[in-house]
């Protein structure tokens, strides 16, 4: 429930409101509720401390949504090297047994080329293809009778394409992969906790300076919102490439236009 909130498209806006109400609300408070009133507050160095301590949490969070990025990327690249390596491979089977192998190769990347795309809701739907397809193959590479030299090969062709297969449910499983919603939560209340404090410190300049809290807000507002587009690598701006699958696409169908 929350993890669908914060994934909507309500919510960047509503964060966004929320952040900047709730400097704005400090400032007021810190203006009206105590230096209109000569109320003294003075500064204890403990505002820097929690300033300091949300600024180490945010980051801490970013670097692991980062890595997590990193790893499908990672991921993508094993499993198009090993699919590279079953089309290499099957260059020196007979011609049937290529030409099977040659349109695995083509769903298979077909398909992950359209999963790439697939909303977080469809994972089920997209786990259940990808079985079927790798099901498939593994039947039909159970009943090919391998002999001669092509024995050397099919001893590969089944290593690389066990690879492939967990490499595939690697990948799939790395989608939902994401920063766990109870942080998530920490992490907005948290900014908007601050939010108040920067604003409340900033109120008693008696010269109205700006700057930090537009910064606060700025920094504080692209560091949270990327951390949940690198949670979504389906639907986010920040997503791994798949330029592996598209050139090893194109790169099959050419050796298939050759023939």
């Amino acid at each position: 429930m929350i993890s669908r909130f914060i994934d909507s498209g309500y919510f960047d806006f509503l964060y966004i409101v929320i952040l900047v109400s709730s400097v704005v609300s400090g400032y007021m408070i810190a203006r009206y509720r105590y230096l209109k009133k000569k109320r003294v507050w003075k500064i204890s160095g403990t505002e820097n401390g929690i300033i300091g301590f949300y600024g180490l949490l945010i980051s801490f969070i970013l670097i692991q949504s980062g890595n997590s990025n990193r790893e499908r990327t990672d991921f993508i690249h094993q499993h198009c090297d090993a699919l590279a390596t079953i089309h290499l491979e099957s260059l020196s089977v007979p011609d049937s047994i290529h030409l099977s192998l040659h349109d695995d190769l083509v769903k298979i990347l077909e398909f992950n080329l359209r999963a790439s795309n697939a909303e977080v809701g469809d994972f089920q739907a997209v786990y259940t293809e990808s079985g079927n397809i790798y099901n498939d193959i593994w039947a039909k590479l159970g009943k090919i009778k391998w002999e001669g030299s092509s024995l050397i090969a099919s001893s590969r062709i089944t290593e690389q394409m066990h690879r492939a297969t967990a490499l595939n449910y690697r990948i799939l499983y790395s989608h939902k992969d994401r920063t766990p919603a109870e942080v998530m939560v920490i992490l907005i209340l948290g900014s908007w906790i601050v939010g108040l404090l920067v604003g409340f410190t900033n109120g008693f300049n008696e010269e109205h300076h700006f700057l930090v809290p537009i910064i606060f807000i700025t920094l504080t507002g692209l560091t949270l919102l990327s951390i949940r587009d690198l949670d979504n690598p389906t639907s986010g701006m920040i997503r791994p490439s798949y330029e592996s699958y598209r050139n090893l696409l194109t790169d099959i169908k050419r050796v298939e236009l050759k023939d």
